[in-house]
């Protein structure tokens, strides 16, 4: 026997139709409930705080969601196993409704155990681990007994349902009763005889498509296979004009970004659930039809389990990349990017270098812009930047690359920060600066995204001129991890071109916006000299902290700076070296006689400026050892730590101690060197016999008794 087409279904009975409502009712009613509990939750959040995140909005969204598809998901088994005793008689199936319910939650929270067993997704506690043999037990008894005593709980309301809607049938039939008038050829595959007969109209079928398969008109193999490839067109139709909508040719741009994907995903889910509701009415009006004819309906169960699964997937994908993507873009758009540090611009060295600071976030660039054109003598981009946006690292690397600028490094640059510096003209890099890379990383996004952005990553790198040894290893580093590449790596790359020792460009590297506190906190810090001097003499300290602030906001250079702090350090230090004890004066001494003789060697005539302070002060910080200058910053500290009043000096004993050294140089040098410092004017010729004279003296000095030498050592201070 043929059965018969499911477009001549006759009406069902409230019964009839209380079962086959009974997933979506009971998913429908608790994402409702859920949904006003969120809302609530969110209007209280809002109260409170002023404000209410996207992520929250988003993660309550989800759970009402999920409790809404679970108690979906339990009602479908509870129809399941109703389907036998109803077709008896729906007053028997009353009796049947709490154990259906009963075991349908926990049959679905016995799945989701399982689930966790297989995946461990917990991450407090995971499940058979040894020694969690009791806490497993409690948790699943506990999971399970919940489940069981909230599905008690529903079915006392399904139960009062299905009474009233037998009450509304005015009789408890049998349900073959009602299939006898499915079609109009339904007396021959009667059984029973029914109540009476219900006359059959033919249903009005829509001509239009959307609407055919939203009302389940079409048939289950159509509606399951064609439509999801017309599904999929529509779908993707809609993204694609929605794409053109939103695109912009100004490069990266949160906004129509974050519209993109909202619009994106509200397709997806519209489509989506055209698609289910459509099939899913499709599938139980050919069960109708297979049951009336004593026919299996495995197919259209096996249909809604793949709809449900399909579901879950979707959800799984939304909650796992769409949500996290839509929030993380919502906060770069219009919340400013809040954990993305706050960037800065500094014009420096009469408007020829600007410094680049803080995240990279959107609008950097555009600021950027409009500071460059108001400034075009600007040549020189400084970079001090954990990284950003790789969107906005390359937007401002075009605008680097497009004006012909160099780019500077002299602290630090990580991540997308390194995607601007790859864009200069020339790429330096401070001698104790450093670079880090790594690879991409965004919230939500998939490998393959991933990978594409590395890809378009290493090509900007390798345009640059970078090696494509040295990209590969950057870029495949997590982005959890960093990597700083050692000095030679990076000019054996070609990542950096030249090297820079702080003369070249303005100093930079501190926070724009920084107060003269920050740089008094970094010398007190950093030298300690200034340490002492901030403890002993504060108003020096705060005077030379406002003279180093004041010449970095200038845009002074790490040299001049540094030149100028050495001079008001040595003027401190000179006062106090005579106050100072005899110990940090023959240090002192030693120092300078080291310092004397490797200048002689090398260069006479800068000896002789040192020694004698002729032609002013002189910056000997490149040549001579990094260990001379830390040991004077030392005694520094010394002297003005030890400074205190001293006795005064006999005139008597220091003139018979200087007749002692004069007596010893005058049997090393003749008479017509040692002449030379009567001299009004030393010519360079003889720098080299000055100076070797002057370390000469040192040398005798150091080698009378310490309280002598010290004497004569505190009367050169106080000339």
């Amino acid at each position: 026997m043929i059965a018969p087409d499911q477009r001549h279904l006759a009406p069902l009975s409230h019964a009839q139709s209380w079962l086959q409502h009974l997933p979506l009712r009971w998913g429908r009613n608790v994402g409702i409930i859920g949904l006003a509990i969120s809302t609530a939750s969110l209007l209280l959040t809002l109260l409170s705080s002023g404000t209410v995140s996207p992520s929250l909005v988003t993660s309550h969204l989800a759970t009402s969601a999920a409790f809404a598809f679970l108690s979906g998901l339990v009602g479908l088994l509870a129809c399941f196993g109703l389907r036998k005793p109803f077709r008896r008689s729906p007053t028997e199936a009353v009796g049947r409704i709490t154990p259906r319910f009963v075991t349908g939650a926990a049959v679905l929270t016995g799945a989701l155990l399982l689930i966790e067993f297989l995946f461990q997704w917990r991450e407090g506690h995971r499940l058979a681990l040894s020694g969690n043999a009791a806490e497993d037990a409690g948790y699943c008894v506990g999971f399970v007994g919940s489940a069981a005593l909230l599905g008690f709980l529903v079915s006392l309301v399904s139960k009062w349902g299905l009474r009233r809607a037998i009450k509304r049938d005015g009789t408890s039939p049998g349900l073959e009763h009602r299939e006898s008038l499915i079609s109009p050829v339904a007396g021959e595959l009667a059984t029973t005889p029914g109540p009476g007969p219900i006359s059959v109209l033919p249903a009005r079928r829509s001509i239009n498509f959307i609407a055919q398969h939203w009302r389940g008109e079409n048939s289950l193999a159509w509606s399951y296979w064609g439509v999801a490839v017309v599904g999929y067109a529509l779908a993707l139709g809609a993204i694609t004009g929605v794409g053109l909508l939103f695109s912009t040719d100004k490069g990266f741009d949160p906004g129509p970004i974050f519209w993109l994907r909202l619009a994106t995903w509200s397709i997806v889910f519209v489509v989506l659930f055209w698609q289910v509701v459509g099939t899913w009415r499709s599938a139980t009006h050919h069960a109708a039809c297979r049951t009336a004819a004593n026919l299996g309906t495995g197919w259209a169960t096996a249909a809604k389990i793949m709809l449900v699964l399909g579901v879950v997937r979707t959800l799984a994908d939304f909650a796992q990349g769409g949500a996290l993507q839509l929030a993380e873009t919502y906060d770069m758009a219009f919340r400013g990017d809040p954990r993305m540090p706050a960037y800065s611009l500094r014009v420096m060295r009469n408007g020829t270098e600007i410094e680049v600071s803080g995240g990279f976030k959107f609008g950097l660039t555009a600021d950027f812009e409009r500071v460059v054109s108001a400034s075009p003598q600007i040549r020189v981009v400084h970079l001090t930047s954990g990284g950003g946006r790789l969107g906005e690292a390359a937007k401002l690397g075009k605008a680097i690359s497009r004006r012909g600028l160099l780019t500077y490094v002299p602290t630090h640059c990580e991540s997308a920060c390194t995607l601007a510096f790859a864009a200069g003209r020339e790429r330096w890099l401070h001698r104790s600066g450093k670079l880090g890379f790594h690879g991409p990383a965004f919230p939500g996004t998939t490998t393959a995204d991933l990978e594409a952005a590395a890809s378009a990553w290493k090509t900007q790198y390798r345009t640059a001129g970078f090696a494509q040894s040295f990209v590969d290893r950057a870029l495949a580093v997590p982005s959890a991890e960093i990597w700083y590449p050692t000095m030679p790596e990076l000019t054996a790359a070609r990542a950096v071109t030249s090297i820079a020792d702080g003369s070249e460009f303005a100093a930079s590297g501190y926070e724009t916006r920084a107060a003269v506190e920050l740089f008094a906190k970094n010398l007190a810090k950093n030298i300690p000299a200034f340490g002492a001097m901030q403890a002993r003499l504060p108003q020096d300290f705060q005077r030379i902290a406002g003279t180093y602030y004041d010449g970095y906001m200038n845009g002074l250079s790490e040299t001049e700076l540094i030149a100028a702090l050495r001079e008001q350090l040595i003027q401190v230090i000179q006062v106090n070296k005579a106050r100072a004890d005899d110990a940090v004066l023959i240090g002192f001494a030693k120092v300078a006689l080291d310092r004397y003789v490797a200048l002689g060697q090398r260069n006479p005539s800068l000896c002789y400026r040192y020694v004698t302070g002729v032609g002013g002060p002189v910056n000997i910080s490149n040549e001579v050892p990094q260990a001379s200058i830390q040991r004077e910053l030392a005694l520094g500290e010394q002297a003005i730590a030890t400074s205190a009043p001293r006795p005064p000096i006999d005139p008597q004993i220091l003139e018979t101690l200087m007749n002692r050294v004069q007596a010893i140089l005058a049997k090393r040098f003749t008479a017509e060197k040692l002449g030379i410092f009567q001299l009004p004017s030393v010519p360079p010729v003889l720098h080299a016999d000055y100076c070797n004279i002057t370390a000469a003296m040192y040398q005798e000095i150091l080698a009378l008794p310490p309280a002598e030498a010290a004497l004569i050592l505190r009367s050169f201070e106080t000339q």
